[in-house]
């Protein structure tokens, strides 16, 4: 065992009692087994004393944990998280994990290790983000118990989980086919956002990167609209560059309101200001021309008056659509039909994945003006 890695520090108390606790003193390389709560699995693990070799009951002491059995416990273990160490049935003292050393065991890395498995490709372009994949963890199961507590106190209920990247993915591993395609296309994008774009354009990414990752609702497609408008100004736009995120609308105003991306085409040193505004359809509304008409002045509107962007000729607001193919369809009609214009607004873009008669799948991202007359 001693040319085994450390599993984890922790800070031990030993403990005795009147009816035959541990009267000894405990020397570095101590093995009892080790009890946590969450799980009726107990696995030897050598404690070796940090500045010291002998430890007395009623004492405190810093230790490195090896365990004969880690895998009992793989990604199951948190910072803080307490324990028992036994002789047999009988407690011998207690302890707290202070820190993991092997990341097997670290809880808050089971979302990396999931998608390492399953989706490797996404590594491929954070490798060169600085992604921190505990602060992940803690913000998906934040937003989780957030959202839980919510929906439980309205409606009494057990919390339904929407359909997070996550919740994508398992319905992939189903077989159910829309997550196929949908699956297939994060894939796709990933894939072209890593060839195409340089490492710094990549680390300006970041945050549309970690939002993506970490909404555990269907907010997850405002992240994914972000990064398919980029790949889509480097497919259609040769020459451009992503330069900045996050961006103040005025640059005299850094208190003020920010847009979300600057691009410059070197071929002509033109630069393109953008704010992308998602607009989630819902599926149980029929979409006639006055509900289209409500949605389409509120949110652009709203949108343009709040980023301070209206009659901007230096700056574009990019309206995304997230809904179901025949309500898109309809706003398409609507738009072609009553000639709509915003100012300094594009015709509104939409994701549609397509199946040929093969079942192979195509991935358009677009204005739906054009989707609409393709298909």
């Amino acid at each position: 065992m001693k040319d085994r890695k450390v599993d984890f520090l922790a800070k031990l108390k030993f403990i005795t009692t009147q009816e035959g606790g541990r009267k000894s003193p405990a020397k570095s390389g101590y093995r009892p087994q080790l009890k946590f709560g969450f799980s009726e699995n107990q696995t030897s693990g050598e404690q070796t004393y940090i500045g010291r070799e002998l430890v007395h009951p009623g004492e405190t002491v810093y230790a490195e944990i090896r365990m004969l059995s880690p895998l009992f416990f793989s990604y199951a273990l948190l910072k803080g998280m307490g324990f028992e160490f036994r002789e047999g049935a009988r407690v011998i003292g207690t302890g707290e994990i202070i820190a993991i050393i092997n990341e097997e065991l670290n809880k808050k890395l089971i979302i990396k290790n999931k998608l390492e498995k399953v989706f490797p490709i996404i590594f491929e372009i954070t490798d060169e983000i600085p992604i921190d994949w505990e602060q992940v963890y803690d913000t998906f199961n934040n937003k989780f118990e957030y959202y839980k507590s919510i929906w439980e106190r309205k409606n009494n209920l057990p919390f339904r989980i929407q359909a997070s990247f996550y919740n994508i993915i398992t319905e992939a591993v189903k077989g159910d086919a829309s997550a196929i395609r949908l699956l297939d296309c994060i894939r796709f994008l990933f894939g072209a956002l890593n060839k195409s774009l340089d490492k710094t354009e990549k680390k300006l990414l970041k945050n549309s990167v970690f939002g993506f990752l970490t909404n555990m609702d269907s907010k997850y497609l405002n992240f994914l609209g972000e990064l398919l408008f980029v790949n889509y100004i480097r497919i259609t736009k040769p020459g451009s560059k992503l330069v900045a995120t996050e961006e103040p609308t005025d640059s005299g105003d850094k208190e003020g309101p920010k847009i979300d991306f600057r691009f410059i085409n070197y071929s002509n040193e033109k630069h393109l200001r953008v704010e992308i505004l998602n607009l989630h359809l819902n599926e149980e509304k029929e979409w006639n021309e006055e509900e289209i008409e409500r949605l389409l002045a509120q949110k652009i509107t709203e949108k343009l008056n709040s980023k301070r962007i209206v009659n901007r000729a230096d700056i574009i607001l990019v309206p995304i659509l997230w809904g179901k193919w025949d309500h898109v369809q309809k706003i398409a009609r609507y738009y072609e039909e009553r000639g709509i214009e915003f100012g300094n607004t594009f015709t509104p873009f939409s994701y549609i994945p397509f199946a040929d008669q093969s079942g192979n799948s195509e991935h358009i991202f677009g204005t739906i003006d054009s989707i609409f007359r393709r298909s």
